[in-house]
Order: structure tokens, then C-alpha cells, then sequence
């Protein structure tokens, strides 16, 4: 299951945005929502134009970045904050799996090309 997601450089996101799925301390009302001590139901909500379908293609951009399947072509136009420091979107996965936890990193420019990438097994 997905433990944590980061991404920074992204679209809207020059700033980096974590999304914490160990995170249940406050969860107690639903356990339902939990999972294996993370969190398998979550919602996202909030204004028009603040990067919720955003924050969904950048997590979903491991789809594509390790298969030859794109999720939704013409949504990954402008692919890059332009408002970013850096030349390149970051993008951070730690799958839990049983008593391991793969972290997955990578770095694309605005041609979607890889020019990083680390994963170990912890």
C-alpha cells in the first residue's frame, strides 16, 4: 500500500506537497478507513482551481513513467511549475509491502524525460 507521496515542480506544485498515509491519529472515528496501520480511503476536497485533478495526475504519473500505458495524454501538457527553481518535476513513493517499504524516487524535465532516479528496499 502507499505509505507516502510527495511531488514538488509539478504543474501547480513549486512547493513540495506530502500526502502521509501513516498519518491515522486522527482516524479513529472511521477505522474503516484504515488499513494495515495506513490509511486505504481518503478524500481530497476543496476550491475550483487549487490542484486536486493535478495532485491525482501526479500521483498517477508512476503509471506512465514505468509502463508504456498514459493515463490521460493531453492533461500532462505544461508539466512543469514554471515558478520552480528547479528544471524538474520530483516525485516520491514509499510502498509498504508486508514488513518492507520500497521508496521510489524520481526527477523528470518538461519533456517528461528521466534524468533521476533512486529506489531501495528498507
Amino acid at each position: 500500500m502507499l505509505k507516502l507521496f510527495e511531488v514538488s515542480g509539478f504543474k501547480n506544485f513549486k512547493d513540495k506537497v506530502a500526502l502521509d498515509f501513516s498519518d491515522v491519529r486522527d482516524y479513529k472515528f472511521n477505522s474503516t478507513c484504515i488499513s494495515n496501520n495506513l490509511l486505504s480511503k481518503i478524500i481530497v476536497y476543496g476550491k475550483n482551481s487549487i490542484g486536486k485533478s493535478n495532485l491525482g495526475l501526479a500521483m498517477f504519473d508512476i503509471v506512465s513513467h514505468l509502463s508504456n500505458k498514459n493515463v490521460t495524454p493531453g492533461l500532462y501538457d505544461y508539466y512543469l511549475n514554471v515558478k520552480s527553481l528547479n528544471d524538474y518535476a520530483e516525485f516520491h513513493y514509499s510502498i509498504q509491502f508486508n514488513d518492507q517499504e520500497v521508496d521510489y524516487r524520481y526527477h523528470k524535465d518538461n519533456k517528461q524525460s528521466l534524468i533521476y532516479e533512486c529506489a531501495s528496499i528498507q
